[in-house]
């Protein structure tokens, strides 16, 4: 079977009934993951696959890119996003925290939100990525009260995961032996 035969068969089963595979349909036409696939398939296959959470989060990133349905409502990437996250998807959980963290367009920054989906993701699955955002959060009291021994315990262990950001603060919190 060629792969454009799976790729057809992917699509009517995932037309009907079949969640699994409309996500995997939405995988086939995904452009992030397909060179010239189509986004608007993308789209539908993963609006019919919405139970999963990596349907959810892919769907999010399409809306994040402008990309949705010509007489449907916009989709709403942030609430995408925390449907998945609240369903356990780390990378969902990380991305929120990022957008909360820095902004997006339509959304304002706010710190505490930011500083509370990566607790979420380091408390979930101890994710490096987060731990080292939450340091930095008790570090430069980000969304969470200043709080050098918090800071260097999550720094320390984001530090020793390999995250350079951890490693690079690290370097603020040891004393001065000069």
């Amino acid at each position: 079977q060629s792969d454009h035969e799976a790729k057809r068969e992917l699509e009517v089963l995932g037309s009907g009934r079949d969640v699994a595979a409309a996500f995997f349909a939405g995988l086939a036409n995904d452009p992030a993951l397909v060179q010239g696939a189509d986004p608007l398939k993308a789209v539908t296959f993963y609006q019919a696959a919405g139970v999963f959470p990596g349907a959810k989060h892919n769907l999010a990133l399409l809306a994040l890119k402008g990309v949705g349905l010509a007489g449907q409502e916009p989709l709403d990437p942030i609430a995408l996003l925390t449907d998945a996250a609240a369903k356990g998807r780390v990378e969902s959980m990380l991305l929120l925290a990022t957008l909360y963290d820095e902004g997006w367009p339509g959304l304002e920054r706010n710190s505490a939100l930011a500083a509370q989906w990566y607790e979420r993701a380091a408390e979930y699955a101890n994710e490096p990525r987060a731990v080292a955002r939450l340091g930095a959060a008790y570090q430069d009291g980000s969304g969470r009260p200043v709080d050098q021994v918090k800071a260097e315990t999550y720094l320390l262990a984001a530090a020793k995961a390999g995250i350079s950001e951890a490693q690079y603060r690290m370097a603020f919190l040891a004393p001065d032996k000069t």
